[in-house]
């Protein structure tokens, strides 16, 4: 059996990347779906001249166009505090090794996942995510993949959750 191994310092921008690009990417979509429709509402409620149905889509437009800019940023403040708190104020280095089961070592911690755990995978042009839960993913550095494909390692992924 193949395995790979990835190492890589967590850093701000794979944390943005993680936070922006995977975990928010289906609530930003959804929320500007919901901005939009209210200033539709908004637009309509004008026209009718109804100032109180205005000025609650207004608020509904406000508070989620509000979270999707303030949220991702406290999410990344509070990751990369606790990746902090979690090693005693150091960066530490992640190792994942890729066997019959995908082994983590970061600092002290040591963790094994299952392959048949993995639910989805996010490609970024500076960041994989093997998602094992809904909010919940193991990052990897692709820059430390040189010898591997994104199609290559998604291919490996497919035939090890299949064992």
């Amino acid at each position: 059996m193949e395995s790979y191994k990835n190492q890589y310092f967590v850093s701000r921008k794979m944390v943005q990347d993680y936070v922006y690009k995977v975990l928010f990417r289906d609530k930003f979509r959804l929320g500007i779906c919901i901005a939009i429709l209210s200033g539709v509402l908004i637009y309509i409620s004008d026209q009718k001249q109804d100032s109180f149905s205005m000025g609650m889509y207004g608020t509904c437009m406000f508070i989620v166009l509000f979270v999707l800019l303030v949220g991702p940023v406290m999410m990344v403040r509070r990751y990369l505090a606790y990746h902090y708190r979690m090693h005693n104020g150091e960066s530490v280095q992640t190792i994942i090794t890729f066997l019959d089961k995908i082994q983590i070592d970061e600092g002290t911690t040591h963790m094994e996942i299952a392959y048949s755990q993995i639910k989805k995978c996010y490609f970024t042009k500076d960041l994989w995510v093997l998602m094992i839960q809904k909010n919940s993913g193991i990052m990897i550095d692709p820059k430390d993949f040189d010898q591997v494909s994104k199609e290559e390692f998604l291919q490996f992924i497919k035939v090890c959750s299949k064992k």
